[in-house]
């Protein structure tokens, strides 16, 4: 079955759950995260080995437990002694939940889980242990998995499937990869590229923000740039706007400054 892992980021859970039915898993080894980290900047896309990067479906009712890791979450899996293991945390890092991982064959129909092959992740720390991942490895870049509560595998209550990838677009990008994106890559802006209107999102590890603000530049003939912007398409202003040796800086009413860097002419 043929899954592009950046577009199941956005799917429903029976759209999750259909892929879920009909892929046997990949192999346990493709789990271990290699701790490498590429950014293809053309592609605006970002690999990012150090973890599998969770999402719950599109328009889950999220219970007590999705809420408390924020509405994001990751998994990093290594090998120990021979062993598979894995670290379960939420997007900031706040919780760190210990796994062991195991190859499981589930000969015939209990519960919910259709008989076959699967990797099963349970919780080692005793406030997590009343829930167990029924994970298949669908590509090297896509993982799908099912949470379970209630009673040990195989007779827990299925809550709900969500997908990992360790592939994703800028759109998704974390707190690190911004980052490493400025300090390492980013340059200062062209300013025969500034001209006209740019979107801002906000970068954050989960829940981000798209369109935040918008600003608009003008380059004078003499050199001297003008930026106005519009904030939650609600506040308007106006910036002092200067070049820097290494990045381009903003100044408004508030206390704080922006500066800014360029990746190439349309993403900065």
């Amino acid at each position: 079955m043929n899954v592009n892992h950046l577009e199941v980021i956005g799917y429903r859970q029976d759209q999750l759950n259909k892929i879920f039915d009909s892929v046997e898993t990949g192999p346990i080894a493709l789990l271990v995260n290699s701790g490498v980290r590429r950014y293809d900047v053309p592609r605006r896309l970002i690999f990012n080995d150090t973890a599998w990067k969770g999402y719950f479906p599109v328009g889950l009712i999220l219970s007590v437990v999705a809420s408390s890791i924020h509405s994001s979450f990751r998994k990093r899996f290594f090998q120990q002694n021979g062993q598979t293991h894995g670290i379960t945390s939420d997007s900031d890092f706040f919780i760190q939940a210990r796994n062991t991982v195991e190859e499981v064959l589930l000969p015939a129909r209990k519960g919910d889980p259709r008989p076959g092959r699967y990797i099963l992740l349970r919780y080692a720390d005793w406030q997590w242990r009343g829930f167990y991942d029924l994970i298949k490895v669908i590509n090297d870049r896509l993982l799908i998995g099912k949470v379970f509560t209630g009673l040990p595998y195989p007779d827990g209550l299925e809550l709900f499937t969500f997908s990992m990838v360790r592939e994703y677009t800028f759109d998704e990008m974390t707190v690190e990869d911004h980052r490493e994106l400025y300090d390492r890559m980013g340059v200062p802006p062209d300013p025969a590229s500034l001209e006209g209107t740019w979107n801002m999102n906000v970068v954050a590890n989960s829940n981000q923000r798209a369109d935040a603000a918008q600003l608009a530049f003008d380059v004078k003939p003499d050199g001297r740039i003008e930026t106005r912007y519009i904030f939650l398409r609600t506040i308007e202003g106006q910036s002092r706007t200067e070049m820097g040796r290494n990045e381009l800086r903003m100044f408004d009413f508030t206390p704080l400054h922006d500066e800014i860097r360029a990746l190439d002419a349309n993403c900065m």
